[in-house]
């Protein structure tokens, strides 16, 4: 049988990890007032997951949206990828943070079981002389969640640092440091916010409200910038869908678009992104509560969590 020559497809959201991401907005996410911030309202995942299906077909139309609509900001297209990925990782990090301890005990088991094939698929390459052996004199032993930690993050380290030259000479493969990583990561974050208590749980539910609301503002903007270039040809649902497609209730007939009338539709949020919180909420307490209950049962699926 011949071989599938497969090439995975760029992703749309670059090659940037979700905690870099986050840290690139975290600024404006801390700007935002608080009388523009939303109730999440929907599956937080899947609406960022539609924003990765989305962003390649209207990078198509990004030349025309310029063109037809100068004065339209063109970053709630060059930057939506970043606001999604920034809101996975916010989300992921208030789920892990409000989750019982027992929560992290299958991620450092699985941690530990990793550290180990990578120790001894490090120690061999290391006997045979195709890496260096020093960094592994400095782990710290599978004991404990911070020392599980920094062994993975040592660990990928050595081998990303030797990549090239012991790749198909080891067992250890390209998914698997990618995992360590991403282990390490939420190990990170977990234990982080475990030592913090309850106040950094609320920060971080106060930063995954925030999060939300910037991305569903640049997504709305988009949308309709979308159905102003695309108003002919009617396809603007199967480019763009709402992230609310779904959910009830009868579509209104729109009036046809003109630049004056998008104008003044882009100057607020898209209405049916959720209810204002209360500018006398500044920690946006109003929307945690109200996004709480059906934001922890979303699904933690797709493309940035396994």
């Amino acid at each position: 049988m011949a071989e599938i020559d497969f090439t995975p497809a760029e992703s749309p959201f670059g090659d940037q990890s979700l905690a870099d991401a986050f840290e690139n907005v975290v600024g404006e996410l801390e700007a935002l007032a608080p009388q523009t911030l939303v109730a999440i309202n929907l599956d937080v995942m899947s609406a960022v997951n539609t924003a990765a299906g989305v962003i390649p077909e209207v990078n198509r139309l990004r030349d025309k949206i310029v063109a037809d609509l100068p004065s339209f900001d063109i970053r709630s297209l060059d930057r939506l990828g970043e606001y999604a990925m920034a809101l996975a990782f916010a989300h992921t990090a208030h789920l892990v943070a409000s989750q019982p301890q027992d929560h992290l005990r299958p991620m450092f088991e699985e941690a530990v079981r990793l550290r180990e094939l990578l120790v001894a698929d490090a120690t061999t390459l290391a006997k045979r002389g195709l890496i260096s052996g020093d960094g592994l004199q400095n782990l710290k032993g599978a004991n404990g969640y911070k020392n599980v930690q920094a062994d993975l993050q040592m660990l990928v380290h050595v081998f990303r640092a030797s990549w090239d030259s012991i790749t198909g000479k080891c067992a250890t493969t390209e998914s698997e440091l990618a995992r360590a990583e991403k282990l390490v990561s939420w190990l990170i974050q977990a234990v982080g916010l475990r030592e913090q208590g309850p106040a950094e749980i609320a920060k971080s539910g106060d930063l995954r409200v925030r999060a939300f609301s910037l991305f569903v503002k640049a997504y709305g903007d988009l949308r309709r910038a979308v159905s102003y270039v695309r108003w002919n040809e009617g396809d603007v649902d199967t480019i763009i869908p709402s992230l609310y497609q779904g959910r009830g209730g009868r579509k209104k007939e729109a009036p046809a678009p003109t630049a004056d009338r998008f104008q003044a539709a882009t100057a607020e949020p898209d209405a049916a992104a959720g209810a204002a919180i209360p500018a006398a909420v500044p920690d946006a307490a109003a929307a945690i509560a109200a996004g709480s209950a059906s934001s922890n049962a979303a699904s933690t699926g797709g493309p940035f969590v396994s």
